[in-house]
């Protein structure tokens, strides 16, 4: 891994086919590359700020993947980020991994939350529930807020979507969505324009 012009670094990472995630690593702390946030997240039970910053390179195998986005953590990992880029074939009784570029290969990894709205994981919240509003987004000018129950968009049941669906809807650039939201005990109506 590679980050802000600084020497690469050679990194044991383990495979987690179960993450969203593309890199997670101790390193990201010491990262200088924009974009870097902190966010509110959730995991095992508990709820947490980490650190989101950006690799310049990350070579996996002969393969080289540029502006990665990483999560600062103590369990360094490799996730569904840049797995879903190759086929991967597991040789488990070899102990091997077999890569091969996909259609996904090339494109541009998601920088993240750009409607500055994120949302705690499903497992963790029954109904969809704001985890972080990013200061001067999107979200904020809509007047959102940490712990903000989303009800309803565009006056569709906001469960019926589901968290994962939300996550791109709510931050696709150029869309405006009616959101229904319920802040403590008292439902108020937000128009969020990305």
């Amino acid at each position: 891994m590679r980050d802000g012009g600084r020497p690469a670094v050679a990194r044991t990472l383990i495979v987690d086919s179960g993450s969203g995630d593309a890199v997670d690593d101790s390193l990201v702390r010491q990262s200088t590359t924009a974009p870097r946030y902190e966010v509110s997240t959730s995991g095992l039970g508990a709820s947490y700020r980490v650190v989101v910053g950006t690799f310049d390179t990350v070579r996996v195998g002969r393969f080289t993947l540029t502006a990665v986005p990483g999560v600062a953590s103590d369990i360094a990992l490799i996730g569904n980020a840049v797995w879903g880029r190759f086929t991967c074939v597991f040789d488990y009784p070899h102990g091997r991994l077999f890569l091969e570029p996909n259609a996904r290969f090339g494109d541009a990894f998601d920088r993240g939350p750009r409607g500055g709205l994120e949302l705690f994981a499903a497992a963790y919240h029954r109904m969809p529930t704001v985890s972080t509003v990013h200061p001067g987004s999107a979200a904020a000018r809509a007047s959102l807020q940490a712990g903000d129950v989303l009800l309803t968009v565009d006056g569709r049941a906001a469960t019926d979507f589901g968290v994962e669906r939300l996550t791109v809807l709510l931050n696709r650039p150029g869309n405006a969505y009616r959101l229904g939201v319920l802040r403590g005990r008292t439902r108020v109506e937000r128009v969020l324009h990305l």
